[in-house]
């Protein structure tokens, strides 16, 4: 008795913060919100936290933004990640920026930002050539108390290889590693284009030493961003030698890998060689 006492005390304080979020001329959050009131009274938060992130995902931008404003009693990390997700895609990175800044404000801590939350705002921000202002933001989830996580290093380190920014990404790999946080296949790829796109050559070499020294295996797609950086640099005879040292470590080749070859012997003028390659693929 004493638990329902407290569910309708929380439906009735969350009714009125959701009318009093909404305007006389816009009433419209307020009834999207009775929904996840009613789910919250009977079902408590978690279920109705759970049943406003499945609904966010498929509202329109300023709708999904509004709900989420209305209903502070039912909303978690998820929801606000769902709407910082898509605020992002739109390019309204500010906005975003401001959104994360109101989640760190939240009193329940089920709101707050998590890496999650930091790292959809990285990832948009290196889309859009500002690596170093998504490395800041990495400095200010550390002081939040926010642990990244392998994800976090990796989007950084991918933005700031595509920023031509290499020594950056290679500090910060530093940095992940004495964290106590192994890189994976996937960061070791977004260094390794790095290296290619700075024609740092030399560098590549290294990248697939310290893989074999921890262990970790070079994947199709790590070998195939190899020759195509090699392709694009006229090296198809290099290109070709990185394709045969990945059958041999038991790595088939992918249309991907074929196309990209075959397709830069070509240019070349090495027809009788591409269609040598043409040949192992058919097989």
């Amino acid at each position: 008795m004493a638990r329902r006492a407290r569910l309708r005390l929380r439906l009735v304080r969350a009714l009125a913060t959701a009318s009093a979020s909404g305007s006389p001329a816009a009433p419209r959050p307020a009834r999207q919100a009775a929904p996840y009131l009613a789910v919250l009274h009977r079902r408590g938060r978690a279920e109705a936290a759970a049943c406003l992130n499945r609904h966010l995902r498929l509202l329109p931008l300023g709708d999904a933004t509004s709900l989420l404003d209305a209903l502070p009693s039912v909303r978690d990390a998820v929801s606000y990640n769902t709407v910082l997700t898509a605020l992002c895609r739109r390019g309204h990175h500010d906005r975003a920026g401001a959104l994360l800044r109101a989640m760190s404000l939240e009193p329940h801590p089920a709101c707050r930002p998590n890496a999650v939350s930091y790292t959809v705002l990285m990832r948009a921000l290196c889309a859009d050539r500002r690596a170093d202002q998504a490395v800041g933001l990495l400095r200010s989830m550390r002081s939040a108390g926010v642990r990244a996580d392998v994800v976090t290093y990796g989007t950084l380190i991918r933005g700031l290889c595509d920023a031509a920014e290499v020594d950056k990404a290679v500090e910060l790999m530093g940095e992940m590693c004495e964290s106590g946080i192994e890189p994976n296949v996937v960061v070791y790829s977004s260094l390794l284009q790095g290296y290619c796109k700075s024609g740092r050559w030399e560098d590549v070499g290294k990248v697939f030493v310290e893989m074999s020294e921890k262990g970790i295996e070079p994947d199709v797609v790590m070998y195939t961003g190899l020759i195509d950086s090699l392709c694009k640099v006229g090296k198809a005879k290099k290109a070709h030698g990185v394709m045969d040292m990945m059958v041999r470590r038991g790595l088939e080749p992918n249309v991907v890998t074929y196309n990209v070859l075959i397709n830069c012997m070509c240019k070349e003028g090495s027809v009788k060689e591409a269609i040598g390659v043409l040949k192992k693929m058919s097989v």
